[in-house]
């Protein structure tokens, strides 16, 4: 189990790991407005949802402390050799050099 630092402050509580801003659980600051950030290893970081809500609705998506966009997080590229694409199509196909 994680043993977290929490601190609290009058409009805050931050969670911390080895003094880097990190919580695997949920949100490592959360505001007493309702702004919530996802920090992992001092890096905003969320990959099922955005690193960042404000409590007005806006939302913004960081994978290790990088912002991308929605699609990114939410419907990530998967890469794949030409021989996994045809076993997962069930087809054989000959590759030819262009």
């Amino acid at each position: 189990m994680i043993e977290y630092t929490v601190k609290v402050f009058p409009d805050a509580k931050r969670w911390y790991l080895d003094e880097l801003l990190h919580r695997e659980d949920g949100p490592a600051i959360e505001y007493t407005n309702g702004d919530k950030y996802w920090w992992l290893n001092g890096k905003l970081h969320r990959e099922n949802g955005p690193a960042v809500e404000w409590s007005n609705g806006d939302k913004y998506w960081f994978l290790n402390g990088e912002e991308v966009t929605k699609e990114e997080v939410m419907d990530p590229v998967e890469e794949m050799t030409m021989e996994e694409i045809c076993k997962a199509l069930g087809k054989n196909v000959k590759v030819t050099k262009c």
